[in-house]
């Protein structure tokens, strides 16, 4: 899967890694990392 936040560079990790929360954020696919951080923040 990959993964990407704010404080962290794109990147893939393993799904056994992760989990499932409560956190949704309609996004584009493939989003900029600016737009990233932005739907982020707005939610």
């Amino acid at each position: 899967a990959l993964i990407d936040a704010p404080d962290m560079v794109r990147g893939q990790m393993n799904f056994k890694r992760l989990h499932l929360t409560d956190i949704k954020i309609d996004i584009p696919r493939i989003p900029k990392k600016k737009s990233l951080i932005a739907a982020m923040e707005a939610a």
